[in-house]
């Protein structure tokens, strides 16, 4: 959920050039390019990168409840 959550509000971080070649593939598949260019632009090499990625969207650890839409912007910007 975490990658879904990122996909939907950092979509700014894809670049236009990408971004028109994503728009002829079915959904899924863009969600999943889009994912993988993310990642990229943020630096995250591994599972050590995602794990610690996902601590700045959670709420709760306990829970593994996410933040709020709204702060992923602020999640990102504490990431990098």
């Amino acid at each position: 959920r975490m990658l879904e959550l990122l996909c939907n509000e950092a979509g700014f971080l894809v670049e236009g050039k990408i971004q028109k070649l994503l728009d002829p593939l079915p959904p899924d598949e863009q969600n999943l390019l889009k994912i993988d260019s993310i990642l990229k632009v943020l630096g995250v090499e591994g599972a050590a990168d995602v794990e610690k990625l996902l601590s700045y969207f959670l709420a709760d650890a306990d829970t593994h409840e996410l933040i709020h839409p709204n702060d992923a912007i602020k999640a990102i910007k504490a990431f990098v």
